[in-house]
């Protein structure tokens, strides 16, 4: 009632009616209807959802089958973490508690424990009691909590010596190999009883990007993960849900548009007019604004490109993204120093042609989203040091023509100037700020960072002076 109250305020004049879905199968909906399988395993991996942390599906032509469910569990020693579900105890809450613990931003800044634990020996005390905390259970299918375990962990005397004893980032490293070898054991289990080649992702601790390629690596010939992996992504569960109540027919037959640009999008004219009024100086180039782009990077500048309708989910895919050159050794430095203002230890991502993938990857599939990493062939970490982390690892986009065609000429490009059809991307916005979405968040962003120019579309935008 509160939520149809608050609604019809909104629209006033809509015939409204509320339906409530089950959180993990709004998830899960939106991974399979988005991933092109047709018979896979869906495994949703989250905080907390109606009770669970955790559930698994099978599913085939559009019929869900549930196979199990993990619990949240309570844990006193986590009451006091109200982001982290007030104690109902999770592997993904462990992990977030642990980011705030860390002196990052719990439920947002996990990437940062998932950078920083490269740098670090996960192999101490912290990362054994991590594992120790959950075992399995052959026949429900699900993860179990230990209680006394994860006590243990929390008691503030053990928290106090674990940050004595150890660095910081060995501490990440423990979390970050812990949830790695959890989600192994699980999802190993899983296959000897459903040994399916082909499993679909959702919830958000699936956007740990090493994780997923750890499933890959030793599990699975196919894994997709639903581009808007969090709790933003229930919405398109929901909608398909929804949809196919209304048309029960598609249910074998519908799916989502593989690239996730459902966001809102701008006239020339539009642009223009907040180009007018932002004291910069630009020039519309139409067509030649990507080669110009590809220009500007390879000369070592760092710009920005914001066209076409904005992404959905957490990656900039090339429509509201900050682009540099990853031949500069420096520009992961420059970027996160001077634009980005975060960490200097993060990595960037690159996007890349998906022509380009087996020359410079040890293993790799067409992964168009930024959803997992891939290891980077050891003989170009020093050609393109910029796209790669420091145990080698690159969380990719993969861009067809198909996909976004002047992302695509931007691209291919830089290829044709460098030899390599590869840049940096990151999404548009300063630090502490959501990716930009109008043309008035993106003169905003660019006055308010170091970028040397912007391609919006169509216009070349710089300052003046």
């Amino acid at each position: 009632e509160i939520i149809e109250k608050e609604l019809r305020v909104i629209f006033p004049n809509a015939k409204l009616s509320v339906t409530f879905h089950e959180h993990h199968l709004t998830h899960a909906y939106a991974a399979y209807y988005a991933s092109g399988f047709d018979h896979t395993l869906v495994f949703t991996f989250d905080g907390e959802g109606d009770g669970s942390f955790s559930k698994l599906y099978e599913v085939k032509e559009g019929v869900f089958n549930e196979l199990g469910s993990s619990k949240n569990r309570y844990v006193d020693n986590m009451k006091m973490y109200d982001f982290a579900d007030n104690g109902y105890a999770s592997v993904g809450n462990v992990y977030s508690i642990f980011t705030h613990l860390l002196g990052y931003t719990p439920n947002a800044d996990e990437g940062k424990v998932e950078a920083l634990a490269a740098f670090g020996d996960h192999e101490n005390r912290l990362y054994d009691d991590l594992v120790q905390s959950v075992t399995l259970d052959e026949k429900s299918l699900s993860m179990q909590l230990d209680t006394d375990v994860l006590n243990r962990i929390f008691a503030q005397e053990n928290l106090d010596a674990l940050f004595g004893e150890f660095s910081k980032e060995d501490i990440a490293a423990a979390v970050q190999k812990s949830t790695e070898e959890i989600v192994l054991r699980y999802l190993g289990m899983v296959k000897k009883r459903y040994p399916l080649k082909r499993i679909a992702l959702a919830g958000g601790v699936t956007a740990n990007v090493i994780m997923n390629l750890r499933i890959y690596e030793r599990l699975f010939d196919e894994v997709f993960i639903v581009p808007a992996m969090g709790d933003d992504g229930i919405s398109q569960g929901v909608a398909a849900i929804e949809h196919l109540h209304l048309h029960p027919e598609q249910k074998a037959q519908f799916h989502f548009p593989m690239m996730p640009y459902y966001g809102s999008s701008y006239t020339k004219e539009e642009v223009e007019a907040v180009l007018q009024s932002s004291g910069l100086s630009y020039r519309y180039l139409g067509e030649d604004a990507p080669l110009k782009a590809a220009e500007m990077i390879v000369g070592g500048k760092v710009g920005a490109r914001f066209a076409g309708r904005c992404e959905f989910g957490p990656r900039a895919l090339g429509n509201r993204s900050i682009i540099a050159d990853v031949r500069n050794k420096e520009i992961q430095k420059l970027i996160n120093k001077e634009i980005k203002r975060r960490p200097l230890f993060q990595p960037f991502c690159p996007s890349m042609l998906a022509e380009e993938r087996e020359r410079l990857f040890e293993k790799a599939y067409d992964n168009k989203h930024m959803t997992i990493a891939f290891r980077l062939k050891e003989e170009f970490k020093e050609q393109i040091p910029g796209a790669v982390h420091v145990d080698l690892t690159a969380r990719v986009q993969f861009v067809s023509q198909d996909d976004n065609p002047g992302y695509y000429a931007l691209i291919k490009r830089v290829k044709e100037l460098t030899g390599f059809g590869v840049i940096i991307n990151t999404s548009f916005n300063k630090h502490g700020r959501t990716m930009v979405l109008t043309p008035e968040h993106a003169v905003r962003d660019f006055l308010d960072t170091n970028l040397d120019f912007m391609i919006i579309e169509g216009f070349y935008v710089t300052r003046k002076g």
